[in-house]
């Protein structure tokens, strides 16, 4: 039995060093021992293994293979990728986009440079890819059409200059611009279509165009345009109305199009009584009912019912109810054709901060509009703050319009508050002529900028003078010397008088 037992535990042994010996050939077949890189010209080989992560004992799967594939692609860097394993040795093999040594433009007598670059995503000395170039020609053509011209074309051309890197010409074939032949309306009893014209951004073609900014058609302009009929006839006592069709039929030149909008205007309607319930403790109802703008007996108006809901909000603010919420109720009687209106005020949640962006600014720097919200990140806000702030932010005088706009963020109880500017021209360019009997012909010229390179400063230089005299003066302000509420600046002043072309008696 001994005999047979030890045959049987050799034989054992045996297999298990056998397999042993399989195991690790295959397990050194898995290892990696060296990874090769070949193709790259500007992109460093150990930034291309980066993306590669094997194993502790430098295995890699075949998932982690597929990883680093979709790591490099992402990278933009690359026109193709592909990794080969040939025994021990990974070899990756790259093929580089090439990096944009220019961009230009070719055909845009309608457009200037400057407006057609801020619309591409390619930039020189970035990566160039196909895919870019063709949506970057894509938006090239939309802009063009927005402004009329239906039938433009864009083509983006790329040449490869002996240092490998490639010149972009976007060959643009501009279209004529489509024109508005006549605007018609339909359903509107109470509204003529010279009222109504009036109303829309789009106008008919003519011969004072030049001074027109939308006498061509424009499918997104007629879009906004249905909104601005409806909200037009929201504050003129239809709230019912709808614009149910806008119909753009092109000429049989193709040079024009007739624009017709369908209406159904429903029935006018005024205001009725306006009640106020308070859920909220020690609330002065008497004081809100002094913020509603609304009266009875007047043409509903969408626009008083959203003005009465914010000075109402305003003044529980200054209440100490910063979380009081108002909500109208319209209670319409179809009988008498009135709309009353209950208010309901409650009382909220603590609304928190958790993110602020600012759009729309293409030259005033987000510090300058930030610092005037006076709140930040984390603090805790409500509709007195923010409307408090957006009316220092157009008090600045740099834009057109601000808004503040709330979503919601992470929780019920933390917002993200958007800041939408519109740029207005901070530039302002002055001159000025006249005949003096002691110095002749006199003129000036001042020139100033209330936004100097978008840091908020103003600057002014004016130049005056006459065949005697020379005048110049330069005025700097920062509005926020040293970060705080006080504005610093300085002037300074030159003069020059020529008095020997001045006599006090006559010869």
């Amino acid at each position: 039995m001994c005999v047979y037992w030890r045959s049987r535990i050799s034989w054992v042994l045996a297999l298990s060093v056998v397999v042993s010996w399989f195991v690790g050939t295959a397990f050194a077949a898995d290892a990696i021992t060296t990874v090769e890189v070949v193709g790259n010209r500007t992109v460093g080989a150990e930034s291309i293994r980066s993306h590669l992560r094997a194993g502790r004992t430098g295995n890699i799967s075949a998932a982690q293979i597929d990883e680093a594939l979709k790591s490099l692609f992402a990278t933009g860097f690359f026109a193709d990728v592909r990794i080969d394993r040939r025994g021990a040795k990974l070899l990756i093999s790259v093929k580089e986009n090439p990096v944009i040594a220019k961009i230009g433009f070719q055909g845009n007598v309608n457009a200037d440079k400057s407006k057609l670059e801020p619309l591409l995503g390619l930039k020189a000395q970035a990566r160039y890819t196909a895919a870019k170039a063709h949506a970057d020609a894509l938006k090239v053509r939309d802009f063009y059409r927005s402004q009329g011209r239906l039938t433009t074309e864009v083509e983006a051309k790329v040449s490869t200059r002996p240092d490998e890197q490639v010149e972009v010409t976007f060959a643009v074939t501009e279209g004529n611009v489509t024109k508005i032949d006549n605007i018609v309306f339909t359903g509107n009893r109470t509204f003529s279509d010279r009222e109504l014209r009036d109303v829309i951004t789009t106008s008919q073609s003519g011969w004072f165009d030049i001074l027109k900014t939308a006498a061509f058609y424009d499918p997104e302009r007629i879009k906004q345009d249905r909104d601005l009929l409806r909200q037009f006839y929201h504050k003129n006592g239809f709230p019912d109305v709808r614009v149910v069709t806008a119909d753009a039929v092109k000429n049989e030149q193709g040079t024009g199009y007739s624009i017709s909008f369908t209406i159904e205007e429903g029935e006018r309607y005024t205001f009725g009584p306006t009640t106020i319930q308070s859920s909220i403790g020690k609330v002065d109802t008497a004081s809100l009912q002094s913020t509603v703008t609304i009266k009875p007996g007047s043409t509903y108006n969408v626009e008083q019912v959203d003005k009465s809901v914010e000075r109402m909000t305003l003044s529980l603010s200054d209440q100490g109810h910063a979380s009081a919420n108002v909500r109208m109720v319209p209670k319409r009687d179809e009988a008498s054709r009135t709309i009353s209106m209950a208010i309901e005020v409650q009382e909220g949640t603590p609304i928190y901060v958790e993110r602020i962006e600012v759009v729309g600014n293409t030259q005033t720097k987000d510090f300058v509009i930030r610092r005037e919200l006076r709140f930040v990140e984390g603090d805790r806000i409500n509709a007195f703050i923010l409307e408090r702030a957006r009316k220092r932010i157009q008090a600045l005088g740099f834009f057109k319009k601000v808004t503040l706009k709330k979503k919601t963020g992470a929780s019920h109880d933390r917002v993200v508050v958007t800041v939408v500017v519109i740029e207005d021209d901070s530039r302002n360019l002055a001159f000025g002529a006249g005949y003096s009997t002691s110095e002749g012909i006199v003129g000036d010229i001042s020139v100033s900028e209330r936004n100097l390179l978008g840091n908020g400063q103003a600057l002014r230089v004016k130049l005056a003078g006459s065949a005697t005299r020379l005048q110049a003066e330069l005025a700097f302000t920062e509005p926020r010397l040293l970060g705080s509420n006080f504005a610093g600046g300085f002037d300074l002043f030159y003069r020059d008088t020529d008095y020997t072309k001045q006599s006090s008696f006559k010869t």
